[in-house]
């Protein structure tokens, strides 16, 4: 199934939206910090930007899977991330088909404790996936970690590997579909799905 990736950060008043970066900066008329404006100031001054909420209403009305990634600020755990996603993927109906992950593996430790029946992954980027936690179905490691190795580790244990942060070239698709990945994602996925057919 195609999956949408998308990152979910915290408002200041506890609002789950949809934003990669952890400042309004670069992609609003708006400036600070996410965690800096409650929800009523983002979308009255960035009305581009949509809830979780809203994401997993148009979701719930298609088959798309949603790939999750838990943002948590740089510095600062936000502990209540997690417990605000939950219920709005439950509402929408869309929480088995979801796969929530994060470079914070505490956030996704914390995910499984509250929903067994969640899908998570753990996203590793600067570090090697050496480890992973019980209860996870797949690791997201960029795909300069992914080896015929990893992939073979990964895959006895009953987790799928996917990998990230590449150009869809030939050569480099041909290397992580080699190597064993089992999905992958570009910023293009045009590109990649020409380079798959």
């Amino acid at each position: 199934m195609d999956e949408v990736e998308f990152d979910v950060q915290l408002t200041r008043d506890g609002v789950p939206i949809v934003i990669h970066d952890e400042t309004l900066d670069r992609t609003t008329a708006l400036r600070g910090r996410v965690d800096a404006h409650d929800w009523a100031t983002i979308r009255a001054g960035a009305p581009s930007v949509p809830s979780l909420d809203a994401l997993c209403g148009w979701a719930s009305t298609r088959t798309v899977g949603l790939m999750l990634e838990l943002k948590q600020p740089d510095g600062a755990r936000d502990v209540g991330l997690v417990p605000a996603v939950l219920p709005i993927l439950r509402r929408h109906g869309v929480l088995d088909r979801t796969v929530s992950i994060s470079f914070d593996h505490p956030s996704v430790a914390q995910l499984l404790a509250l929903e067994p029946a969640a899908r998570a992954g753990l996203l590793y980027g600067g570090t090697d996936p050496r480890d992973w936690l019980r209860g996870v179905a797949g690791i997201h490691p960029h795909h300069r970690w992914v080896t015929p190795a990893l992939c073979a580790r990964a895959h006895a244990d009953g987790l799928y590997v996917h990998a990230w942060g590449f150009d869809p070239t030939a050569e480099d698709v041909r290397r992580l579909v080699d190597a064993g990945a089992d999905s992958l994602s570009a910023d293009d996925p045009r590109a990649l799905v020409a380079v798959l057919r």
